[in-house]
């Protein structure tokens, strides 16, 4: 825990560069300091760069438990994600099936980062179940941005999905990486949102779907504030 102390230190600006802690974690950590570092960092923001080094080294040891202390599942899920293995697929997927109905907060949130990583399409049914109607507000959206990477949803789902405002945002990220043109009328709809952060993701969802062609007819709203309709 020390060591995780001197690493968090370093990550302070006027300190050191973010980057000589993440080479410091790399190179110096103990299992265990790499294991309270995927913990402690790794269930609140789950793409910090501090978590994502330690898994990438425990990832590189074997199950057995790191200096005699378990891994719990949820973090074992995100190891294994590192690695490639889809080895705990069943249990994944079977923890987002319940996090579609229940708070099941970090678990909920393992299982869909490792879902994501490993590109589950059989995940994607829950994905989008917790998407649509999950009781939690940032599972709801972290579930969305897994689906554009995992994929197994129409266009016509996601695009359901940006009458949301809460979804809205990483429904149309989702939709722009997938170049899923079934949701290309919803996308159209958010071209005239009120939030000019939605219209953004709009208008780049828009230039995903349709290419050059997109600004070459007119789609994205014009210097007079207009949007034709292609």
């Amino acid at each position: 825990r020390s060591l995780v102390a001197r690493v968090e230190a370093l990550r302070l600006p006027e300190l050191a560069p973010p980057a000589l802690a993440l080479a410091a974690l790399h190179a110096l950590g103990t299992p265990e300091a790499q294991l309270d570092a995927a913990r402690a960092r790794g269930s609140v923001v789950p793409d910090d760069d501090l978590a994502a080094v330690a898994l990438d080294a425990l990832a590189t040891r074997p199950d057995a438990p790191v200096e005699g202390r378990p891994v719990e599942e949820p973090l074992r899920w995100r190891i294994l994600a590192r690695r490639g293995d889809p080895s705990a697929a069943a249990a994944i997927v079977g923890e987002l099936r319940r996090a579609a109905g229940e708070i099941r907060g970090g678990r909920g949130l393992s299982a869909v980062h490792a879902a994501r990583a490993l590109r589950l399409v059989e995940a994607a049914p829950a994905l989008l179940a917790i998407a649509r109607t999950g009781p939690e507000r940032e599972l709801r959206r972290q579930s969305i941005e897994a689906l554009g990477d995992v994929g197994g949803v129409t266009g016509e789902e996601l695009g359901a999905l940006v009458d949301d405002p809460v979804a809205r945002g990483p429904a149309l990220s989702a939709i722009a990486r997938l170049r899923a043109l079934g949701a290309l009328p919803a996308v159209r709809r958010c071209l005239a949102t009120d939030d000019p952060g939605d219209r953004r993701a709009a208008e780049a969802a828009l230039v995903a779907l349709l290419g050059g062609r997109a600004r070459e007819a007119g789609a994205i709203e014009t210097a007079t504030g207009t949007t034709p309709a292609l």
